[in-house]
């Protein structure tokens, strides 16, 4: 990538495609928000009536969260819990009500992605046209909107910081003042930390690209450096409240994000020193990682990322700005990507780390679609015309687009339709963590009757992992409050060892029954002290929620193996227990 020779005050070429303007009309802005509105509402009515999918455990968690409002959380910022309430502060607290931003954030990442392609294209509409429909093709964005997690939220942030963030430096270009497009990007980031902090990682392209282009950018000149100090100034405020409620609370999620690497100081019990020279670290986690992104990324918009690319670079010179834009796209992307390759050096990389850099290749993939589709359109109709022998005419950017629709079509039928399986195999491995549970938790609320009616008052219930106490906390009755005691036997803490209502070393909580669930009866005693501990009669589904009755429940026989929150001051006053 080399930086643009043209001069300063060189203006914006016309439109590239200008010569092409008579082909595919329809692919328009008015059609780009039909497409975005037809998906989001079949997406809507599938939520709404056909989905068998239940909360994830993170989902349930986030909406755990939500009953809890605080500037921040153990693991994340305040933006996902935040979102939820709002969700259902409206439309009330329903599995459609919860996922339901997801959806929403997904058709925004849709029309930014359209608009960002679109001022590429000095505001031919065509290829924003194609950059939408590739969003919903590619298939971690669209799973992503199937899921209220962190995700599909921060992903619209980083787009739409993006599109800010070139319409500042185009702003340059012409000479016209970036600020409040400077602001703009400096909250939308803001915002996006607030939901993941890997949005950080967007910065510092944007920073190397504004540098490396500094001549058609002008960004050393005064106008376009001052802006950036009160966008600073909003981008701190913005993310304030995740430092805010860190410094109050012993910077825990420091001691998380270092947990994630497996050395001391974080998190996590570490029984032995890592080692990080092994053939998982140097070898097999980055193949593991390189193998993942190609399959969750989709093989043709892999393939379309170069072939674009390489058709761009050659118009390099008789479209410097249209090449300068595509590195801006290639400059965003590429930290996150190569960010997350290193750290597969050092642990494993979950798949949806990295992909928030795949949102600005997607409007590099689209740029060339409307000559190269033109091209195959030319081709085959002179080929039909003239009944020519052989294969049907192609080229490849038109093949791997048409591949990329099967592609992208089939992972979306196959995210639609997954959950089905378990209705013929309820123990489906991956199944559980998102459909069947509402069957055990009817067979745990009899249990919470029986002993109710037994003992006179309502039982606590306490699960061996926080996943399982949030989606039971959702979909038992009530929605009561449950315990998670995970962080006792040697895993993680979360929230609900730190929030008033659901911290087990609670002493109102004592000489309580409780229902027990997971794990067996000699490792609840272990921990934990009661007077006797017996299986519950009511059957469930497996041996992961076991369902048993321990009898004056005393609390901890000791505390946690590693306890994070050690300046916690725990208020049983502070919030009721709901039951």
């Amino acid at each position: 990538m080399h930086e643009d020779q043209s001069p300063n005050t060189q203006p914006l070429p016309d439109n590239h495609l200008a010569h092409l303007q008579a082909a595919f009309p329809w692919a328009n802005w008015k059609n780009t928000i039909l497409l975005t509105i037809a998906i989001f509402l079949i997406r809507l009515l599938y939520l709404l009536l056909l989905s068998p999918y239940e909360l994830a455990g993170d989902e349930a968690q986030y909406w755990d969260w939500s009953r809890h409002l605080s500037l921040s959380y153990f693991t994340k910022g305040p933006g996902v819990a935040w979102t939820i309430f709002a969700s259902t502060k409206l439309l009330g607290s329903y599995t459609w009500t919860v996922k339901l931003p997801a959806l929403i954030a997904f058709a925004i990442i849709m029309l930014t992605a359209a608009r960002l392609t679109t001022l590429i294209a000095n505001n031919d509409q065509r290829p924003g046209f194609f950059a939408a429909a590739l969003v919903a093709l590619c298939p971690p964005f669209f799973a992503a909107g199937q899921f209220m997690t962190i995700d599909e939220p921060f992903f619209a942030c980083w787009i739409i910081a993006s599109f800010f963030t070139l319409k500042a430096f185009k702003k340059q270009q012409q000479n016209q003042s970036p600020f409040l497009l400077y602001q703009l990007a400096a909250f939308i980031i803001g915002l996006g930390f607030l939901y993941k902090y890997t949005i950080l990682l967007l910065i510092p392209g944007l920073i190397l690209f504004a540098l490396i282009h500094h001549k058609p950018l002008q960004t050393f000149k005064p106008k376009n450096l001052l802006p950036l100090i009160p966008a600073t100034i909003i981008l701190l405020i913005t993310i304030s409240p995740v430092f805010i409620w860190n410094a109050q609370h012993d910077w825990i999620t420091v001691k998380h994000l270092v947990g994630h690497l497996g050395v001391e100081g974080g998190d996590r019990v570490i029984e032995q020193a890592p080692s990080f020279f092994t053939v998982q670290k140097l070898i097999l986690n980055p193949l593991e990682m390189i193998g993942t992104q190609v399959g969750a990324f989709g093989i043709p918009l892999v393939i379309l990322t170069f072939i674009s690319y390489r058709l761009i670079k050659k118009q390099r010179n008789e479209n410097p700005n249209l090449w300068l834009d595509a590195c801006f796209l290639l400059y965003a992307a590429l930290p996150v990507i190569l960010f997350y390759l290193a750290v597969a050096f050092v642990k494993k990389v979950q798949p949806n780390w990295p992909v928030a850099g795949y949102l600005t290749l997607l409007p590099l993939i689209a740029l060339p679609a409307v000559p190269q589709l033109l091209d195959y359109t030319k081709r085959l109709k002179d080929w039909k015309a003239n009944n020519k022998p052989g294969k049907k005419p192609s080229n490849p950017w038109q093949a791997n687009f048409h591949f990329a629709i099967g592609w992208g079509s089939v992972a979306a039928f196959i995210i639609m339709s997954a959950p089905y399986l378990s209705y013929i195999y309820p123990n489906l491995s991956g199944m559980r963590r998102v459909t069947g549970l509402k069957q055990d938790a009817a067979q745990i609320q009899k249990q919470i009757e029986l002993t109710t009616q037994q003992t006179g008052q309502a039982p606590i219930i306490i699960t061996d992992n926080y996943q399982k106490t949030a989606r039971l906390a959702f979909y038992l009755p009530g929605q009561p409050t449950i315990f998670s005691a995970q962080h006792y036997y040697g895993e993680r803490p979360t929230d609900y060892d730190r929030f008033a209502d659901t911290n087990l070393l609670n002493p109102s909580l004592h000489n309580r029954t409780a229902i027990l669930i997971g794990l067996t009866p000699e490792k609840w005693r272990k921990e934990f002290s009661f007077a006797n501990i017996k299986d519950s009669a009511i059957p469930t589904s497996s041996s992961t929620y076991r369902l048993m009755i321990g009898s004056n429940f005393q609390g901890p026989t000791s505390p946690p193996k590693l306890n994070t929150f050690t300046n916690q001051q725990l208020n049983p006053q502070s919030q009721p227990i709901r039951h």
